[in-house]
């Protein structure tokens, strides 16, 4: 029987932040993956790393994301870097004022731009909004390299990597957690933290554990193509319209996500929504009009664990077995907060 003192179920983003945290700790950690890493949610992410977000405690642990990323990209010598193609965090001109200085102390550069300024700056991006954030280091990644390049570096400290592996039950012993049962055998500990993304919930459920209200919420991201050249134009977020767009992998495409408020009927369900792209267009037309007009390519559809906290569940399990932790319910935002994470899983497990 194999042994370790944590095994991290997930091997998301999230999961693999938390396996080279702990490793770099001294502490000796299994990751189970029922498939491979980085190719659940985490694969079909948008991997936006940027700061500005409506209070000051979620903007230090977005600033956790970047600074982590950022030593990759030293530590991979470019190989690995966030895209920084920019972000707009729209608002009113007060809120927006409001969160400025909590920004710029961990990113000088950014600035609250008028639309006027926007649409000059970034090749006509006319949008019909009072003000934004412009954050000029704001990026987005390939989330797959970006996961798999953590777990690479954990396994060199010693890390146990179980890709293609189910995890069936907790072992727990007088209340405390002992370990877990998987498809390949079972593995001793001490600790176990779930990282399981959409599939949390029903682990929960699965182990009659009472939990932290989250759920396996529908994500879809609609694709569309501009009549003019859009490779400039950052990244945004719209609070107001649950609204937020990213750069597209061609020169005239930008991707836009908007809540489809749908639970998902399984944790790998990739089908798109009914009428969904029709909303996303509508929506998006209230804040950039020129999309009204753009052509439709399809969409990216995957479930994600959602909950009520705006960082995300991290900690022990309310109601569940010593030992046993969660780091789930980030509600699409995973990627940037993935570092912080791993931080503070680190605190309570040191």
């Amino acid at each position: 029987m194999r042994s370790v003192d944590t095994i991290i179920v997930g091997g998301g983003i999230i999961g693999a932040c938390i396996l080279r945290r702990l490793t770099e700790a001294g502490h000796r950690c299994a990751l189970i993956e029922q498939r491979r890493a980085g190719l659940g949610a985490t694969g079909y992410s948008g991997a936006m790393v940027r700061l500005a977000h409506p209070t000051s405690a979620e903007i230090a642990a977005a600033g956790v994301g970047l600074r982590a990323y950022s030593q990759i990209e030293a530590e991979t010598d470019g190989e690995l870097a966030l895209r920084k193609c920019g972000h707009l965090y729209f608002g009113s001109l007060e809120r927006l004022e409001t969160i400025l200085p909590f920004v710029q102390a961990i990113s000088p550069q950014a600035c609250i731009l008028s639309p006027q300024q926007i649409a000059k700056r970034f090749d006509g991006m006319d949008v019909t909004v009072e003000a934004a954030i412009f954050e000029p280091e704001a990026g987005f990644a390939d989330p797959i390299a970006f996961t798999r390049h953590q777990v690479l570096q954990a396994l060199r400290n010693g890390a146990m990597l179980c890709e293609a592996t189910e995890m069936h039950h907790l072992i727990v012993d007088n209340g405390t957690i002992t370990g877990v049962t998987t498809s390949a055998g079972d593995i001793t500990a001490s600790q176990v933290v779930l990282a399981s993304g959409a599939q949390t919930p029903e682990i929960l459920e699965t182990q009659g554990l009472r939990g932290p209200e989250l759920w396996s919420q529908r994500i879809q991201v609609g694709q569309f193509s501009f009549a003019r050249d859009t490779a400039n134009w950052p990244g945004f977020v719209d609070e107001d319209r649950a609204l937020n767009g990213l750069p597209g992998p061609g020169p005239s495409q930008y991707r836009f996500g908007l809540p489809t408020y749908q639970k998902a009927d399984s944790a790998t369900e990739t089908t798109a929504c009914p009428n969904h792209l029709a909303r996303t267009r509508s929506t998006v037309g209230d804040c950039l009009p020129e999309a009204k007009t753009a052509q439709s390519d399809g969409a990216l559809c995957h479930p994600d664990c959602y909950g009520h906290e705006p960082i995300g569940t991290i900690g022990p399990a309310i109601g569940g077995p010593e030992g046993l932790f969660m780091a789930t319910g980030f509600s699409g935002g995973g990627f940037k907060m993935a570092p912080y994470a791993a931080d503070r899983i680190h605190q309570f497990l040191c």
